[in-house]
């Protein structure tokens, strides 16, 4: 997370590729959240916008953070216009001082295009980001037993997604 959002910082772009489920969507909101704590919102793009659109955008503003998930470019081209693009959607984001994140599966020419800005995310450890959400949600003070069936509970079901409603739930008493 740390150097994700160094990325953010310096680039003013930073895209998560990884896995189905392994927690990009919610890194790229925290990231969101860590990078402009005072924004009220956020503003979602399709999936299918290219870079080229991107670059094109016009209403970049200060403290803005802007998230495409699951990004699909449509633009197939790997070389030099590609790499155009993307220079010139990190210098307008970066002079505007509005922020983008980017989450999408897979790797190959997207991962090669946005070099050091592209981080491969994995999901966070079960036991961790349990402990994330306890520290987080004040009704979640189970007793060492429960916190143990917890805690097996979270490592069967991996997914971050639903850790996080775990947690929730375990807080709410459901």
């Amino acid at each position: 997370f740390g150097r994700a959002l160094q990325i953010l910082a310096t680039h003013h772009l930073v895209a998560l590729t990884g896995a189905e489920g392994c927690g990009k969507k919610a890194a790229a909101l925290a990231l969101a959240r860590a990078v402009c704590p005072d924004a009220g919102s956020f503003t979602v793009f399709p999936p299918t916008r290219s870079l080229q659109e991107l670059a094109a955008y016009k209403t970049y503003r200060p403290g803005q953070v802007f998230l495409i998930h699951d990004w699909v470019p449509l633009s197939s081209d790997p070389g030099s216009v590609a790499t155009w693009d993307l220079q010139q959607l990190a210098a307008r984001l970066k002079k505007a001082g509005a922020y983008l994140t980017i989450s999408f599966e897979g790797a190959g020419r997207l991962q090669a295009l946005l070099g050091e800005m592209c981080i491969r995310w994995t999901a966070p450890e079960a036991a961790s980001l349990l402990e994330t959400c306890a520290a987080r949600l004040p009704g979640l003070q189970p007793s060492d037993t429960d916190w143990q069936k917890l805690r097996t509970r979270a490592a069967e079901i991996g997914s971050p997604r639903l850790i996080i409603k775990l947690a929730e739930a375990a807080a709410s008493n459901v």
